[in-house]
């Protein structure tokens, strides 16, 4: 009876270490996928980026300036907020952790490029002959070194994604 005791303490013990430290690692992954944060800033009816585009059809530019100004502002906390998380023992919780950062900032990176576009239509909107063709080639190639800042998000998103999935796997998380 006495072993029999034991062995159920022992499992009791094991099963309330395992559920903590299921449960931390579930916190992790939420403090790491900030979506709610991401979604406001690129999605949201009212957040930063339809902001932003508002203002690029009204052709107020400064504003759409200053947006992009309150965009880096955000992502930036969501990076630094990702920075300071510790992820301990958790397994592969390191490796998430950076491939997190990372795709945050390319994400960030791809939406700070708007500075150089907006700052192109300003100089386009003041051009006039040859120097207005020269300046639409130039928004032409802004488009194309933009397509590059695209794929960097989706190798950083790629790297992400396995990330997390090997997370969830080695600490037994169902996928988020």
């Amino acid at each position: 009876m006495e072993k029999l005791n034991k062995a159920v303490l022992f499992l009791m013990i094991t099963l309330s270490f395992f559920s903590c430290g299921k449960q931390k690692a579930a916190d992790f992954r939420k403090a790491i996928l900030q979506e709610k944060q991401i979604s406001h800033i690129l999605i949201h009816e009212k957040g930063s980026e339809s902001r932003k585009l508002d203002y690029l059809i009204q052709h107020d530019f400064n504003k759409a300036l200053s947006v992009v100004d309150t965009q880096e502002t955000e992502f930036d906390a969501i990076i630094k907020q990702i920075e300071t998380l510790q992820p301990d023992d958790l397994t592969m919780g390191q490796q998430l952790k950076q491939t997190a950062i990372g795709y945050y900032k390319s994400l960030k990176e791809l939406h700070l490029y708007s500075r150089q576009e907006i700052a192109q239509e300003i100089t386009i909107k003041n051009a006039k002959g040859e120097q207005l063709d020269k300046e639409l080639d130039r928004l032409l190639e802004l488009s194309k070194e933009k397509r590059k800042l695209y794929q960097n998000v989706y190798e950083a998103e790629r790297l992400f994604s396995n990330a997390m999935r090997k997370f969830n796997e080695a600490n037994d998380l169902d996928p988020a």
